[in-house]
């Protein structure tokens, strides 16, 4: 008798099945209202609108059980939370505008954390987490990608107002304030995924591209840290490099050739020659 029902109604709604009916009805209202937000009141309604989203399809997936259970299988129809994510996904995120609005929010802020900011890391976690919740694949195409490609942008032209400006030392501590900044990034409002892909961008354009640029600046490059003794930032570049591709390579060699020069000095020191 239920199933018979459940058959009527999906007659009625014009042959759509009767949970893709519920969930297309309730996605279609949230739609218009985050399509209508405006300036900083846009996240703050969408998150709400999630949260009732979710709520909804809780509501309707225990009202549904046995349709999810027996009506569902046999119609290969997805089950119903599982189809209010799909709908989220491609009724409200996969909206153009909206979609552009969340990444733009998203990219907009943690640029301006980087500068030194304040946000609302709140919203900004709320929203990541909305993604992930939704997919991964959600997650990855329609932010991360954007996000990693930013941070190449940002660390480039970083890199080379530090180079203008910095002494060695001093830019190689401020890329290792930025790793770390991002490290603390990912665990504040980021997916944990995120985390190797991005600080090896921030690494790249920071120190693996500019080695030679970084370590050779004049008068205050790895090679005048050496021969002046000045041990704890050689250290720095040493422990910084460890972790780039083929940065210990060349931190290495001017380790080697500083060596090599001391010993050249110390075998034509005429008071070290002299006969005791």
């Amino acid at each position: 008798e239920i199933q018979s029902g459940l058959s009527r109604l999906e007659k009625e709604s014009g042959g759509m099945p009767l949970p893709l009916n519920l969930v297309s009805l309730e996605t279609s209202f949230t739609l218009a209202d985050v399509d209508a937000a405006r300036g900083d009141t846009f996240a703050v309604t969408l998150e709400n609108k999630w949260r009732e989203h979710q709520k909804s399809m809780s509501m309707i997936r225990d009202i549904l059980m046995y349709m999810d259970r027996i009506y569902a299988p046999p119609n290969q129809l997805e089950p119903v939370y599982d189809l209010g994510l799909s709908l989220w996904r491609d009724g409200v995120l996969r909206d153009e505008a909206i979609n552009a609005r969340v990444r733009d929010f998203l990219l907009s802020a943690i640029a301006r954390e980087r500068r030194g900011e304040r946000v609302d890391t709140g919203a900004v976690r709320s929203m990541t987490r909305m993604l992930m919740d939704v997919g991964e694949d959600v997650y990855v195409h329609d932010f991360e990608t954007h996000l990693l490609r930013a941070t190449v942008e940002f660390y480039r032209s970083e890199s080379e107002t530090l180079l203008a400006s910095c002494d060695c030392y001093a830019y190689l501590r401020r890329a290792e304030a930025r790793l770390q900044e991002e490290h603390a990034r990912v665990g504040a409002y980021l997916c944990a995924r995120t985390e190797a892909f991005l600080v090896r961008r921030a690494e790249q354009e920071l120190l693996e591209k500019p080695t030679r640029r970084v370590l050779g600046l004049p008068n205050s490059g790895l090679r005048v840290m050496l021969a002046e003794g000045r041990a704890a930032q050689a250290a720095l570049a040493y422990k910084l490099y460890a972790s780039v591709e083929g940065g210990l390579a060349f931190v290495k060699q001017v380790f080697a050739d500083h060596a090599l020069e001391e010993g050249k000095k110390l075998a034509h020191d005429p008071d070290l020659n002299a006969d005791p």
